[in-house]
C-alpha cells in the first residue's frame, strides 16, 4: 500500500485536501491520482486533509491501514484539528 496526500484539493471545498491511497509500491517514476484505489477528502473547505499521512497496521492483521490528518478541521471548535484511520480491509 502506498499512499498521498494533497492538502490543497478543492473536491471536497477550498483547501478541504484529500489523502489518497494505492496498491502496491509506486516505484520510481509518476503515478496519476486518477489510478488511486481510495480517494478521502476533507470534511469542509480549509481543513487541510492529507497535511500528514502515514501507512501503518495499527490491528496486528499485517495489512495496511491509513492514518490522515486534516490539522485545520473545524469540527471540535476552531482549526481543532482531526485525525481519521481507515481500515485496510475493504479497499
Amino acid at each position: 500500500m502506498s499512499s498521498a496526500g494533497a492538502l490543497s484539493e478543492g473536491s471536497g471545498g477550498f483547501s478541504a485536501g484529500a489523502a489518497y491511497a494505492f496498491y502496491g509500491p509506486l516505484g520510481s517514476g509518476t503515478a496519476s491520482l486518477a489510478t488511486a484505489r481510495l480517494k478521502l477528502t476533507g470534511e469542509a473547505a480549509n481543513d487541510l486533509a492529507g497535511s500528514a499521512i502515514a501507512s501503518i497496521s495499527h490491528n496486528g492483521d499485517e495489512s495496511s491501514d491509513i492514518v490522515v490528518g486534516a490539522y485545520q478541521n473545524g469540527a471540535g471548535g476552531s482549526q481543532f484539528g482531526a485525525v481519521y484511520l481507515v481500515n485496510g480491509l475493504g479497499y
